[in-house]
């Protein structure tokens, strides 16, 4: 899968000056990885399929391109990019009910920006308010109105504990705000012009925080403050900040150089794995495994014949969705994958339960 531009077309860019603008001092952060080769294509082997759950069959057709996907001890939450709303499901795969559908009612979205699965609630962030429904059967609560806060100036968000949240925004003064009490406090400045993606994980009592676009130093949150955590340390290949763009037209030059990591997309983390999908050299997805107990570290390109999309990390197991008509025959998943799908769904995504075989890779 290649990353997503903004036009079809975009000027190429590049002179000495640029290649030779890069960090130079390292972030300080809790833990500095340093991503040197990012070679890594045996990701087949690496990963082994444990669990596999087929999605039933919803209220309205097969799904198709999942927006954002998210998963806990009871429910299977699907984001459904082409019908705009979210499918919850068991975690056998059964249906269970559909929330977020577009309309005008006040249980429903005008503009749907990001989804959220907890204990006993699921919140959606729309852009006239937050949605919250019981996790159980999907019956509509409430519409929260956050005091003094134009919920269509934010794009993600994170509820926290005692009714506060975290807001992302990319064209305000600051990218990450803290709602609490009726308050709004910036958090991250904003530093350049920004891509509207997945910004926030919540870990244990912290929450990870995305780098902005050009920067790779991913922050954890806790009781009102920010700390560095992670720094994603590409050396030469990473974006060199002095050229981050401030607008949109710039943004259209510098996206397309094609030598830098440019941007986080993507950020899982378990007390024994960090995961992270970054925008690489010729808008190329990087997939990126960190294991924290031995410090072993495993980068390289997507392996689109696989078909995977990783969407969470809890313990030392990873979850991810696989689209089987994207899977290459001679991959080693192909057999173990076709035979478990239900006739008739081939197409569906299926829900997977992996683990690393670190044993076969003691030299990443």
């Amino acid at each position: 899968m290649k990353y997503r531009k903004h036009h079809l077309f975009y000027p190429i860019l590049f002179c000495l000056f640029y290649a030779c603008t890069f960090h130079t001092k390292t972030p300080e952060a809790d833990k500095t990885l340093h991503i040197r080769s990012t070679d890594f294509t045996d990701w087949a082997s690496l990963l082994h399929i444990e669990e596999i759950t087929p999605l039933g069959e919803n209220s309205d057709s097969l799904l198709s391109v999942a927006q954002k996907c998210l998963i806990n001890d009871e429910r299977f939450l699907f984001w459904d990019f082409k019908m705009k709303c979210v499918y919850a499901y068991d975690r056998q795969g059964n249906f269970l009910f559909t929330i977020g559908r577009q309309g005008g009612a006040e249980f429903e979205c005008a503009d749907l920006r990001d989804i959220y699965l907890g204990k006993t609630k699921i919140e959606l962030l729309d852009a006239t308010g937050i949605l919250v429904f019981d996790a159980k059967d999907g019956h509509f609560m409430e519409k929260k109105k956050l005091a003094e806060t134009n919920t269509a100036e934010y794009f993600k968000f994170q509820p926290l504990e005692d009714n506060q949240y975290l807001l992302f925004s990319p064209d305000k003064e600051y990218t990450v705000y803290r709602w609490a009490d009726g308050k709004l406090t910036g958090l991250q400045e904003r530093k350049g012009h920004q891509l509207i993606t997945n910004h926030f994980q919540l870990y244990g009592n912290e929450c990870l925080i995305y780098p902005d676009y050009g920067h790779f130093v991913v922050q954890a949150y806790a009781n009102g403050t920010l700390r560095p955590k992670y720094f994603l340390d590409f050396g030469s290949k990473a974006f060199p900040l002095r050229q981050l763009p401030q607008n949109g037209a710039q943004f259209e030059q510098t996206d397309s150089w094609p030598e830098y990591f440019k941007s986080v997309t993507e950020l899982r983390e378990s007390d024994k794995w960090l995961y992270a999908k970054v925008v690489g050299p010729e808008q190329t997805y990087y997939d990126i495994l960190y294991d924290k107990s031995s410090d072993r570290l495993w980068a390289g390109s997507t392996d689109l014949d696989l078909g995977l999309i990783l969407i969470d990390v809890e313990g030392d197991c990873f979850y991810g969705l696989i689209y089987p008509e994207y899977l290459a025959e001679d991959c080693a998943w192909y057999d173990t994958l076709k035979g478990s799908m239900p006739e008739g769904r081939e197409s569906n995504p299926v829900l997977v339960k992996l683990t690393v075989n670190e044993c076969d890779f003691l030299f990443p």
